[in-house]
């Protein structure tokens, strides 16, 4: 696929640097910037989105406050996480931060 993009200004050149530095083209620095961006901004699993609908549905069902709901919805993403593989004994900020946006967005549906 072939894409333009406008840069602004001075963008190009500090990619070209950087490009020079990590000896790659310019084409790939920004494939390579593509894929760094990428991968930071899915730091939660599908699976994971999918355990806190669950969670939420669940525990307002069962009349829970909100605040309870989204702690039982955390919960529930960080232990099968874990227990999946997908998340460490340590829940990185990134993670954690994360879980938290995906359960406030869960909870406003």
């Amino acid at each position: 696929m072939t894409t333009s993009i406008r840069f602004p200004d001075g963008m190009q050149e500090r990619l070209k640097k950087l490009a020079k530095q990590h000896h790659r083209t310019l084409h790939s620095e920004i494939i390579q910037a593509c894929d760094a961006w990428i991968e930071r901004n899915q730091v939660i699993n599908p699976k994971l989105v999918q355990v806190i609908a669950s969670e939420v549905e669940q525990s307002r069902s069962e009349g829970m406050s909100e605040d309870d709901v989204k702690w039982m919805a955390a919960g529930a993403a960080i232990r099968v996480g874990r227990e999946q593989g997908i998340i460490g004994e340590a829940v990185s900020d990134e993670m954690n931060a994360a879980i938290v946006a995906v359960v406030k967005q869960e909870l406003k549906k």
